[in-house]
């Protein structure tokens, strides 16, 4: 079994973001990779951050919440990876 989570924009880059005060930095993602797994557990939080930081582009559409096709195609591979 494979748990593969999709963080939201909020989630990804929320330590990016400028006026973060008012909001609650989201950490559950990062709690469940910390656990004892009984599943392959894909961790798409690090692959956004390398994606982002390896690209600086947006692993999301900007005006958009779902994924950019080159955001997918990297989790698609991820999945691959952990299938073969």
């Amino acid at each position: 079994m494979i748990f593969l989570p999709a963080p939201d924009k909020m989630t990804a880059y929320y330590d990016l973001m400028i006026t973060k005060d008012k909001y609650v930095k989201p950490n559950i993602l990062k709690e469940l990779a910390n656990y004892k797994q009984k599943y392959t557990y894909i961790n798409t939080l690090s692959i956004i951050d390398r994606f982002h930081k390896e690209n600086k582009k947006d692993f999301y559409y900007y005006d958009d919440t779902h994924w950019s096709f080159k955001g997918a195609k990297v989790v698609a591979s991820a999945v691959l990876q952990v299938a073969n």
